[in-house]
């Protein structure tokens, strides 16, 4: 893993761009060499790579050239200024091509080669029988990870669907006695609206047993005062005659008088 993350940070490569638009040849050879020398480097890394997962029976075969083991004793060629080129300075110019040309062979027949030795052991790893065992107890032991994790997630779910139950008891519970509460309350309501109607209706039971006694006892008055009334008048006429009878006899009508205030008195 970390060898693939280095050989991929080993292809990626910065941007050379020439010194102006218009560049001379020479310009263009040092921005070549500048490339060349940044491969180079790139493909030493890749081989070394390489030597590190397990190439070790044909390291010969990786041998790093000798323009890749002393990078930095290759002389450097100053570009050309000016756009005149005489002919001593173009022989070095061609030679200085030359040059390149041999290394870019080189290197390319490297990189080809290395290229080579990655897909062989990339196919000798796949078909490898330590990696296919090694794979199988691996996916052996991802099974039996899987299924003691499944267990215990079956067990929390069993576990929380209790506690849903439990929960679910609980709010029943709570909403049973809620309710009872409720509708005692609502007894507790009833039972003083009923007491106070029937207050209401013994009050008025005693109001109209007031009135009627009353009216009862007014009646019976007023019979006895007509009664009386009318023995009074009886008497009166009665007293009048006798009165007379008296006046003619000589004085009796006394007792009658005294009679008569007795029976007004009781009537008041």
């Amino acid at each position: 893993m970390d060898c693939a993350m280095h050989m991929e940070t080993t292809v990626s490569r910065p941007v050379i761009s020439p010194t102006h638009i218009n560049a001379t040849a020479s310009e263009t050879f040092t921005v070549l060499q500048q490339r060349m020398r940044i491969v180079e480097e790139q493909t030493s890394s890749l081989r070394d790579d390489l030597i590190m997962l397990d190439f070790g029976e044909k390291r010969g075969q990786l041998e790093t050239p000798e323009c890749l083991e002393q990078p930095v004793s290759q002389s450097i060629i100053s570009p050309i200024q000016k756009e005149i080129i005489c002919s001593g300075k173009t022989d070095i110019l061609w030679k200085n091509c030359e040059f390149l040309v041999n290394r870019m062979c080189r290197l390319e027949s490297l990189i080809q080669s290395l290229k080579m030795n990655i897909f062989r052991l990339q196919t000798e790893k796949e078909l490898n029988p330590q990696k296919t065992a090694f794979l199988k107890d691996r996916l052996n032991t991802i099974q039996e990870e899987h299924s003691r994790d499944l267990k215990l997630l079956q067990l929390e779910v069993m576990n929380l669907r209790q506690q849903l139950r439990d929960v679910k008891e609980e709010e029943d519970k709570a909403q049973d006695e809620k309710n009872a509460a409720i509708i005692e309350e609502e007894l507790k309501i009833t039972k003083r609206k009923m007491n106070l109607k029937i207050q209401e209706c013994c009050l008025q039971l005693t109001n109209e047993s007031c009135c009627t006694i009353w009216e009862t006892d007014l009646k019976s008055r007023k019979m006895k005062v007509t009664s009386t009334n009318e023995y009074l008048l009886r008497k009166e006429n009665h007293g009048l005659g006798e009165e007379t009878c008296g006046c003619l006899m000589g004085g009796g009508g006394s007792g009658s008088d005294r009679e008569l205030g007795l029976i007004r008195h009781n009537l008041e």
